[in-house]
């Protein structure tokens, strides 16, 4: 009879099925098979598993992780399928059409931005034709035109084209086709006024019960709103109700420097507080054990639901209520063994849900905190009985070690994710984790408490809301200020295949140090984790860089020299904080740029400037250059005072001036000519004609940066003759009409072009003259609406393109089967087919 308390697999069972499963999916994901072959394999591969288990017993268990990870290939190919591959009953972009479908999700920034939803589609309709179908789609709606929406609203959608989802702008960008596409989400569309959305009630009993939740959450949402200020309503939604879309960008990025991001995505902590309150409720009630258990269960999958059934508190729910069944059923509560089960119960209702960030951090960490926990939690009780005499000391300990431990173990086993995914590693996460976990839960049992009040006594509530906020600041003030100081947190640049395994190996190696209990080894092994981090990146093999960041309609290019120096001409807009995220520091982390050596602005205007107030202060600036103006200028004055406050030295440039940027690089000043300010240029305030112009220069290759020089400057410029030659041009002012004469080409002749505009601008850029006219000088262009971030290196053949985007590959799997009818934009037949390959 086998011993199942002894220290062997039997104590976790679900171990042998959870982990080939999930090494299945994944196998599934990186090699994208279509289902009816994994279906095949799974199929061969069980019945010789059964006859040769049969026949060799020792093989059973091998032959059992073998058909477990067919299984879990199978399943991620039927997701796959048939929530992405036959999903789309045509190629896009659309023709108008009339969406019918059904709200899943909805989402309300509450700063009056539109308003997203996520719709479950049943079926399309085009001239009095309607094709029955199902897909998932994100909807853009206007501000306001979701108020009255709940998850479970049947819905109609007309004049509706359905488009392709975004693709990432900028090399380093978060990919949120990918992000979209995990979410079984397949295209986008936009409506531009409410009219267009008729909205009907829920008709399944599912519907009617996602239609509460929802309803509820955000009713709870809206009182938030009505009783706190803006930014605390948005910190304490994400807080209780896991709605993070309205969270204020600076408390977001304090929060991930000190490495305390999983406190505002609902977790295993909100749900163990919520357990908590639950259960000191229930024990006031007259009921048996069993019952309380019963009905605890109930309300924890009830909150589940509530907060949109995110994976930390799916993961967290199900580990509760398996473990309060197993209470009930007398059965072994193995930690590894349950949390083994509630993944495999996510995989195999979601096995896409492996490669959410949120799940991979919700399992890593509680296997962390159990994996320490069963092998110091013997040593602690030996400390606490040592050193703990009287109940005070072991009260401190409890309170201080055992917390402090669980902290540590669930950073340790984040690690590895933490460097893959945001490139940091914050220090100071082990102190501020130990303050920071019990004074949310405070706030927590606040907000719990703030919701039912706020209902029936309007008066009390608004004294909660001001206590609770005054609370929040206090903690938003703490956080920001420990991410000031030096240290804090470690960014780390992108890293290679090769060196993120290394990584990987020596973190294994660590694990297995410490297992063994070989601390120096464990040791040792940490310290060349980081080494090897810390280790500058592609140190030694550098080419110069160049990288025209799309940014919308503005400018922003990067260069960075073979010797590491830094430089950025403009920063583009910044119509919000977050866009800061979205466009330039993506490319530093890519680059692994930690420092901008020189900031040239060209000139004040705000897509050229708009974003240099908060660049400067989330990354060290050494120096600013600005052009000298004859006329002073309130942004270029405000940006002035901002770089004095930061101690960022300016300089001021006009032409003749150079700049030495290493021993090979050189940067020289063409305009403005200030003797020419008041005769020259038609109006003295326009300011694209007293732009910045510079001519960059390494190693005798050019590039020019004329910033939006128009064609009165362009002929003072020409007089530079062949000095102004260059292989590579920024073309001025995106490709204006009031720009890039012929004489002016003639005088540059370079071989390369650059046009930085926005994606659909209203200003018409860049010119059909302009791109006209680069064609007849057989000059190569790259244009940032359309090919997105351009990327070049040069290399001792020459300057070379980057190919930095790269596509989402498991859902290009080989096609088959007859296709669809669908409806085509071409020519209006809705009985008419198309190939499959057409679609995106």
């Amino acid at each position: 009879m086998i011993d199942r308390t002894a220290r062997t697999p039997f104590r976790c069972p679900f171990g042998w099925i959870t982990l080939p499963f999930a090494a299945g999916v994944a196998v599934a994901y990186l090699v994208p098979l279509p289902s009816w072959l994994t279906g095949v394999l799974l199929f061969v591969g069980w019945i010789p598993g059964v006859w040769l288990a049969g026949r060799y017993p020792p093989l059973k268990a091998g032959l059992l992780l073998m058909v477990f990870f067919l299984a879990g290939m199978a399943r991620f190919a039927i997701w796959r399928d048939v929530q992405l591959i036959n999903a789309i009953p045509g190629p896009l972009p659309s023709s108008l059409l009339t969406v019918h479908g059904t709200v899943a999700e909805v989402f309300t920034p509450g700063d009056h931005r539109s308003a997203r939803l996520i719709v479950a589609v049943h079926a399309l309709s085009r001239d009095s034709v309607t094709m029955a179908t199902a897909f998932r789609m994100l909807l853009y709606l206007p501000a306001g035109a979701a108020d009255n929406l709940y998850a479970g609203n049947r819905i109609q959608v007309e004049h509706l084209q359905l488009d392709s989802l975004p693709l990432p702008r900028n090399p380093g960008q978060f990919n949120y086709r990918r992000y979209l596409y995990l979410r079984g989400v397949v295209c986008q569309g936009k409506i531009d006024s409410a009219s267009q959305i008729r909205v009907y009630p829920p008709e399944t009993a599912w519907e009617r019960w996602r239609y509460g939740f929802s309803w509820l959450r955000l009713q709870s949402a809206r009182q938030f709103q009505r009783y706190f200020p803006r930014p605390s309503a948005e910190f304490l939604k994400a807080l209780i109700l896991g709605k993070r879309e309205g969270l204020d960008p600076e408390v977001r990025r304090d929060f991930q420097l000190a490495g305390l991001m999983h406190v505002l995505a609902i977790s295993g902590l909100h749900v163990g507080f919520v357990m908590g309150l639950f259960s000191v409720a229930l024990s006031f009630l007259p009921f048996s054990y069993r019952s309380r258990y019963i009905l605890l269960m109930g309300l924890l999958l009830g909150y589940m639901l509530l907060t949109g059934s995110l994976p930390p508190v799916v993961r967290a729910t199900l580990m509760a209520v398996l473990y309060l069944l197993a209470i009930l059923q007398e059965r072994s509560r193995e930690p590894f063994n349950i949390l083994m089960a509630a993944a495999f119960i996510i995989l195999l209702a979601a096995p896409q849900q492996l490669f959410w960030v949120g799940f991979q951090f919700s399992f890593l960490a509680v296997a962390g905190i159990l994996f320490a926990w069963h092998r110091w939690y013997p040593r602690y009780m030996d400390l606490r009985n040592r050193w703990g005499k009287s109940a005070w000391k072991r009260r401190l300990l409890d309170g201080l070690v055992v917390p402090l431990g669980v902290t540590v173990a669930a950073q340790i086993g984040t690690l590895p994710l933490m460097v893959l995914y945001f490139q940091q590693i914050s220090l100071a996460s082990f102190l501020l984790n130990l303050l920071v976990v019990p004074y949310i839960g405070l706030l927590v049992g606040l907000g719990f408490l703030f919701l039912p009040v706020s209902f029936l006594s309007p008066d009390f509530a608004a004294w909660m809301a001001g206590f609770t906020d005054e609370l929040v600041r206090g903690l938003w003030y703490g956080v920001h200020q420990v991410v000031q100081w030096p240290g804090a947190y470690v960014i780390l640049p992108e890293f290679t295949s090769w060196r993120l395994g290394v990584l990987l190996l020596l973190y294994l190696a660590a694990y297995q140090a410490f297992v063994q209990q070989k601390f120096r080894r464990g040791v040792i092994a940490g310290a060349l984790m980081i080494l090897v981090c810390l280790v500058p990146r592609d140190a030694g093999t550098r080419f110069l860089e160049l990288v025209a960041v799309d940014v919308g309609q503005g400018d922003a290019l990067l260069v960075r020299t073979p010797s590491g120096k830094v430089i950025l001409w403009d920063t583009g807009p910044l119509r919000r904080i977050e866009q800061l995220e979205f466009s330039l520091l993506p490319v530093f982390s890519k680059l692994g740029v930690r420092r901008i050596h020189h900031l040239i602005i060209s000139h004040p205007h705000w897509d050229h400037m708009g974003a240099a107030f908060r660049l400067m202060e989330t990354i060290p600036v050494d120096t600013l250059y600005l052009a000298r103006l004859p006329f002073a200028h309130r942004r270029q004055d405000s940006l002035v005072r901002h770089a004095q406050r930061l101690q960022v030295p300016v300089r001021w440039k006009a032409a003749g001036q150079r700049i030495v940027v290493d021993a090979e690089t050189r940067l020289y000043v063409l305009s403005p000519f200030p003797e020419e300010w008041q005769t020259t240029f038609s109006g003295r305030g326009n300011l694209n004609n007293h732009s910045l112009v510079v001519l960059f220069n390494h190693r005798g290759h050019r590039v020019l940066f004329p910033g939006d020089a128009e064609k009165e400057a362009e002929r003072i410029l020409m007089l530079w003759g062949p000095l102004l030659r260059a292989e590579v041009l920024k073309v001025p002012h995106h490709g204006s009409a009031t720009s890039t004469t012929p004489g002016f080409l003639q005088s540059v002749q370079p071989e390369l072009a650059i046009i930085s505009a926005g994606r659909r601008n209203r200003f018409g850029h860049p010119s059909a003259g302009v791109i006209n006219r680069l064609r007849r000088h057989n000059i190569q262009t790259w244009r940032t609406d359309v090919d997105r971030a351009v990327w070049l290196r040069l290399t001792a053949a020459g300057w070379e393109q980057v190919r930095w985007r790269r596509p989402v590959r498991f859902v290009r799997v080989p096609l088959y089967g007859q296709p669809r009818k669908i409806f085509l934009k071409q020519t209006g037949n809705p009985g008419k087919t198309a190939p499959k390959h057409q679609r995106e």
